[in-house]
């Protein structure tokens, strides 16, 4: 094979040379023959800006004459406008043509067009051979799709899903030599490769009043892609849900894209590389773009070319729990620095920067020259801020990419900015409509940057993961070895008929093994969780990874005579390092960083405690030494004396010997310990609540701080409340104090309807507690201040609509020994009648959501008992056996858009489960080979997921959208059927595949 890429030539007028042509009609072996192997040159796998066609992969492919195909164009390049005046800046003014050719001998003469472009060139090759070449030619003779209409009101509607690309045709030709016809060649595929821009997905931040109604709206972002004629959409994420709630937005309106502009995944059929988009990010939506494309790079499909973070609180922030909306808590959780530690450096790994672009999945980092951070601070009186009103520079660069640009705001400058006018004392909410920080993204985003053709036919610039950090400021932790000790034993008599259950207590371990001997055959028997949980034994054994805490319970199934029996519980004993909860420091006074290390039941000697610790502005981690306390054993201090407010790490390393004499050595990363200003007294809280309606229930709790405030000016206050078993918080209250200086107190009020309808019983804490001068600079913070205390949910008031999942029972309709549904059982409460919509997901026992339930139910105003039923076919389908969990339960009402809808978290788990035990299912895996666009396959009766009970009869029939499209029959189970409506029954898993000629390779989308 050879590969020869030729600029367009010009030969001149044909000449023709008698004689030089063998003749055809010469006996065989010295004269044009076919190919044997043709049916082996399958079309490669297209790359990004890469089209193609399979042409003949038969013997009769091969022959003289006019060769003539159709390759379509299925992507979208942008706006062209009015006589194409924009067509060179969407594309690249060059394309090429790669033909993969059978037979092209020295002296023959052939022609290629491209629609209506002659390409003159001459196909130089191999005689009877394979030659794969490429021909340059002017993009202008290509045809383009022109986007869908979208509706009118982009920001607040989706676009439907039959809102799709129609892709353009190009008419291939090849004439083979017609001037000699003895010459003859074959045509195998084809591909046209033509460079244009990336299109850009943008979407915005934080909603602290829960009213953005999922709005695509950035700004003027919109209206100025749109004057450049670049392909763009707006992500209609909820500002007020949870990152990862958001990261599905983001999904969708990439799939979105997908539909309108013709993107094709790293998933679909005959595709190498998924066609990359520009991702903007304002503000938390920075967030949500890095964890979207954590998640696309761990999974192997990078997705995203460049990507900005437009004032992004890279480190979290905790001016979003000035937000007390119940409707957004998820989204304030978010924000919080303790989770966005959790994503984006779980590995805890204190060598690179706290907050650096980390995946959970595979821990690599990506290259810092596909990112940007835009930061923005306002100048005034040429007195330069540090921060936009809401997020600060340094938070906003803290991942130290390559490329960080900042944003200066002149107030009062008559410029052509006009600042002035757009700042309205928080520029953080105005930076995207400056059309200074619009150019600054285009230049580092690559906004409008062509894809050369010539780039696009060659190996595309992957995103590929750094390999390893750069500097490796802190050695490796070691894992401690696992090391089992006996932590129970007991021994007994069993008789027949009885059963029994025989407790231990498990302290920190990270594994737990069971084992019931007996004098004959092994007992049965089940281990039960601290929570509840059943874990059954098989083989007289059981074991379990990272264990909860507490008293765990042997329940024993009596054996069918009366026998000995021995119980033996054995551990892996964990070390367990935290940071001490009552462990905060003052800024410039020095002061205790506390850890407590907790020992399981392998008693360990000679610990030696020391750290790594970072302080707020510190380039690098300083080394530490920590020493007993006297007073209070396993609790190890160290003196810091920070210099400035944030939050300290620490990374904690204890090494020792175990029981055995082996050393060993532990580590473990603290984050987010307070350093305060000295304003908030750490120790004075008061807790009260409110009973305005004199109804017996509070409308209100209201917590009083005690202030030492340095002069008589303003300043915000602002806290939260934090649960205590699992460091959550749940609420959040502000309030401003003026014109008073030493001590005061402020009281802080949080909204007792949202208290009543958590519906707990549980220790909390004030928490996150701020005080702020009136341009945001932070003067004091402190993790929680006072004692904790207890907050019982009856005592508030109640919100309208309330709920509680009491069962769940699998049942056997027919009757036939397996289960046909999944039923929780419920009792809803209704303060108001009306229609409500009852939706909700059920989760597996790894966590994922897989099956979807949903109903319209009349409800009176009083207490109901409803039913939320599963497909047991799901169950069977999925494979995993388990604790199942109803989740994502919402109870919305229709008409009444006055009242909240009710949504319950993890709401109910079921007992363990089989999946063998539900009522047997068969998926059909449908595939097609040709553009949805042009033809779809409807399956009856319709499911949303492929699933039927086994036995079940089913028909496939395929609807043209194009009738030029030629159905050529089914490839069931690899079996050819030619019917054009094709009836199969589900005795098992079956796979069929609708097939049609020339074939564009593109995913399938499911009607």
């Amino acid at each position: 094979d050879t590969r020869i890429i030729r600029d367009v030539v010009d030969l001149g007028p044909y000449e023709f040379q008698a004689g030089v042509i063998p003749d055809p009609t010469a006996p065989e072996g010295s004269r044009e023959l076919p190919p044997t192997d043709a049916d082996r040159q399958v079309i490669p796998c297209l790359r990004e800006f890469q089209f193609g066609t399979q042409v003949s992969t038969r013997p009769d492919g091969y022959r003289s004459g006019r060769i003539e195909f159709n390759l379509p164009i299925t992507r979208h390049y942008g706006n062209f406008g009015d006589d194409n005046q924009h067509f060179t800046r969407l594309v690249d003014q060059q394309a090429y043509l790669t033909l993969r050719v059978f037979d092209l001998d020295p002296l023959q003469r052939n022609e290629v067009w491209v629609n209506d472009c002659r390409l003159q060139t001459q196909l130089l090759g191999l005689n009877n051979r394979w030659n794969e070449i490429t021909i340059q030619f002017p993009s202008n003779c290509l045809n383009f799709p022109n986007a869908p209409s979208l509706p009118s009101d982009l920001n607040k509607n989706d676009i439907p899903n039959d809102t799709r690309l129609n892709p353009a045709d190009n008419t291939i030709t090849v004439v083979v030599d017609q001037h000699n016809r003895g010459y003859k060649s074959h045509v195998a595929w084809a591909t046209i490769t033509v460079g244009g821009v990336r299109p850009v997905i943008y979407l915005h931040g934080f909603d602290p009043e829960c009213a953005n109604d999922r709005t695509r709206a950035l700004g003027k972002i919109r209206e100025y892609l749109d004057n450049d004629r670049i392909p763009n959409l707006g992500a209609r994420n909820d500002g007020a849900k949870s990152i990862d709630n958001q990261v599905r937005d983001l999904a969708l309106a990439y799939r979105e894209m997908q539909r309108i502009y013709g993107l094709r995944p790293a998933s679909a059929r005959g595709v190498a590389d998924p066609d990359r988009i520009l991702l903007l990010g304002h503000s938390m939506g920075g967030l949500t773009g890095r964890r979207f494309i954590n998640l696309q790079h761990s999974n192997g499909n990078p997705l995203v070319e460049q990507f900005v973070a437009l004032a992004t609180p890279n480190m979290g922030s905790s001016i979003a729990w000035l937000a007390i909306n119940f409707c957004n808590v998820g989204a304030r959780y978010s924000l919080s620095e303790d989770y966005v530690q959790k994503i984006f450096n779980p590995a805890n790994d204190l060598t690179r920067s706290w907050y650096s672009w980390a995946t959970q999945y595979n821990d690599s980092e990506l290259s810092s020259e596909h990112m940007t951070s835009i930061a923005a601070v306002a100048i005034l009186a040429g007195i330069t801020g540090d921060n936009d009103g809401v997020v600060s520079a340094s938070n906003t660069f803290d991942l130290s990419y390559d490329r960080n640009v900042l944003f200066e705001c002149y107030i009062g400058r008559n410029d052509e900015e006009n600042c002035t006018a757009y700042f309205d004392g928080v520029l953080h909410n105005k930076i995207v409509f400056f059309r200074s920080v619009y150019n600054a993204l285009k230049h580092r985003m690559g906004i409008g940057q062509i894809v050369t053709s010539r780039e696009a036919l060659g190996s595309p610039a992957p995103i590929t993961p750094a390999t390893e950090a750069q500097v490796a400021e802190i050695a490796p932790a070691q894992e401690d070895a696992a090391e089992f000790a006996t932590i129970f034993t007991q021994a007994g008599t069993l008789n027949a008929g009885t059963g029994q259950s025989v407790s231990f207590t498990v302290d920190p371990m990270r594994e737990l093994l069971v084992s019931v001997r007996t004098e004959a055959t092994e007992l049965a028997f089940a281990l039960r969780s601290p929570s509840g949980t059943l874990t059954q034994a098989e083989g007289g054994f059981v074991g379990v990874a990272n264990p909860e805490v507490g008293t765990w319970q042997v329940v024993l199934a009596a054996p069918s005579q009366t026998t000995n029996y021995q119980i033996v519980a054995e551990g892996d004993a964990d070390l367990v390092i935290t940071s001490d909860s009552q462990a905060q420091i003052v800024r410039g006074t020095s002061g205790q960083l506390a850890v407590i290390v907790r020992d399981g039941t392998i008693g360990r000697s000679g610990l030696n405690v020391t750290g790594q610790v970072r302080l707020p502005g510190a380039a690098t981690p300083s080394t530490i030494t920590f020493s007993p306390d006297p007073l209070q054993s396993g609790r190890y201090v160290a003196s810091v004396n920070p210099s400035e407010l944030g939050p300290i790490l620490a990374l904690v390393q204890i090494s020792g010997q175990r029981a055995s004499g082996a050393s060993f050595t532990r580590e473990t990363l603290l984050a987010s310990l307070a350093i305060a200003g000295g304003i908030i007294d750490p120790n004075f809280r008061e807790v009260a609540g409110e009973d305005s309606s004199n109804d017996g229930l509070y409308n209100r709790l209201q917590v009083t701080l005690r202030l030492n405030l340095p002069s008589a000016n303003t300043y915000q206050v602002s806290a939260g409340l934090q649960r205590i078993a699992d460091g959550q918080g749940f609420a959040a209250s502000e309030t401003s104090v003026n014109g008073i200086t030493g001590n005061t107190t402020v009281t802080l009020s949080f909204d007792g309807s949202y208290l009543g309808a958590l519906n707990f019983n549980e220790q909390v804490r004030l928490a996150f507690v701020q005080v702020s001068a009136e341009d945001g600079t932070v003067l004091d913070v402190r993790s929680h201040v006072g004692a904790n205390f207890t907050l019982q949910s009856s005592q508030f008031q109640r919100p309208l609509l309330r709920a509680t999942i009491s069962e769940a029972t699998p049942v056997d309709l027919d009757g036939n020994g397996r289960f046909d549904e999944l039923v929780f059982t419920g009792q809803f409460i209704t303060e108001v009648a009306d229609s409500f919509t009852i939706e909700a997901n059920l989760i597996d026992p790894q966590g994922q959501p897989f099956s979807f339930s949903v109903q319209t139910q009349t409800l009176a105003a009083g207490t109901h008992v409803l039913r939320i039923p599963f497909r047991g076919l799901d169950i069977a389908a999925h494979g995993q056996s388990g604790v199942f969990t109803l989740s994502d339960v919402v109870l919305m009402p229709q008409t009444r858009e006055d009242i909240e809808p009710l949504r319950l978290q993890n709401a109910f788990s079921t007992a363990e489960l089989q999946s063998s035990a539900f009522a047997e299912a068969a998926r059909l895996t449908l595939a097609s080979n040709i553009s949805v666009a042009r033809a779809v396959v409807h399956v009856l009766p319709e499911t949303s997921n492929y699933v039927f009970a086994q036995g079940q009869e089913i028909t496939l029939e395929v609807i043209k959208l194009d009738e030029t499209v030629n159905f050529l029959g089914w490839r069931v189970d690899g079996n050819l059927v030619t019917t054009p409506t094709l009836t199969i029954t589900m005795d098992r898993n079956r796979t069929v595949e609708a097939l049609f000629p020339q074939t564009v390779y593109l995913p399938l989308i499911r009607r």
